[in-house]
């Protein structure tokens, strides 16, 4: 049961960066200066269906689908009588946390299972000032829908090791971050492949691969992916924030046409990196995801 909602003011360059941490029980307590008294929002998002007639046929053809942004609406009930807090203090006090255009997470505190959370943008913040039962109305817009884990999952492995195996508890297919530092003398290339491999047990989505050919890394560099929608890259990086700086080096034109960009699915996964045409490197590899979920 949902016992608590907490709103994170964030800073949108770098959503690790909190501002600001607002604690509301869902509950009516005389203690608490305001509580929540509804949430809208919360359920699986909708999906836009797209289909076609076909001739003169009964029924459409199915074209395709995608799930559309969510709109998570509180409604926040004042304590009329907070004690040394008026409720126009109250309700100013929320403002700092909850104003248009600012970017928030909402963090679904429950008894029964880790937080969750889904981040957006204020769209209104509306209010009763005179009404004797006081409460304020704010409507959270978020473009990407699906809630996830508020921590970040790591995996770690060796550059032509074994499969690693492990379970992914999400209910959503999802991206991962991949980082794999190279020793000064690991130097991939000038003509060599990299493999980044996933698969599951489930037959419909056995392994996949992504390949990289052609490849040159010299040594002491980084090779960094982030496969997730709509962040997709895949680079290798030397060098510091000293000095003469960062350089950064794309890999996408080394990217095979048949390649699949990688994910991980419900359940059991496995990954693997390998470098087919050196399997004497044993560099270690990085792995980031957050379990993604349809509803809170």
């Amino acid at each position: 049961m949902i016992t608590s909602i907490e709103f994170r003011a964030l800073y949108e360059g770098d959503p690790r960066i909190v501002f600001a941490t607002l604690a509301v029980p869902v509950f009516n307590s005389h203690d608490a200066p305001m509580s929540i008294r509804n949430i809208t929002g919360l359920d699986p998002a909708p999906a836009t269906v797209n289909s076609r007639p076909i001739g003169s046929l009964d029924g459409e053809f199915y074209v395709d689908s995608h799930l559309g942004k969510r709109n998570v609406v509180v409604t926040f009930g004042i304590n009329p009588n907070p004690g040394p807090q008026a409720v126009d203090d109250v309700r100013t006090n929320l403002y700092q946390y909850l104003s248009p255009k600012s970017f928030v997470s909402v963090r679904v505190i429950s008894d029964n299972r880790p937080p969750r959370e889904v981040r957006g943008y204020v769209e209104t913040v509306q209010n009763d000032r005179f009404s004797k039962d006081p409460q304020v109305t704010v409507s959270i817009v978020c473009p990407k829908p699906n809630f996830r884990s508020i921590n970040e999952i790591t995996l770690t492995g060796e550059l032509n090791g074994d499969w690693v195996n492990f379970v992914m508890g999400g209910q959503q297919v999802v991206g991962f971050t991949l980082f794999m530092p190279l020793a000064l003398s690991s130097r991939i290339g000038p003509d060599e492949r990299i493999f980044i491999e996933t698969g599951t047990y489930i037959a419909a989505f056995s392994d996949k691969k992504y390949e990289l050919e052609h490849v040159l890394m010299p040594g002491d560099s980084n090779l960094e992916m982030n496969s997730n929608r709509g962040e997709k890259f895949i680079q290798y990086s030397f060098g510091n924030s000293f000095g003469n700086g960062i350089n950064e080096h794309s890999l996408l034109d080394n990217m095979t046409p048949e390649s699949l960009w990688p994910y991980l699915v419900p359940g059991t996964n496995r990954v693997r990196l390998r470098t087919p045409d050196t399997p004497s490197y044993d560099d270690t590899w990085t792995l980031k995801y957050f379990e993604a979920f349809a509803a809170s």
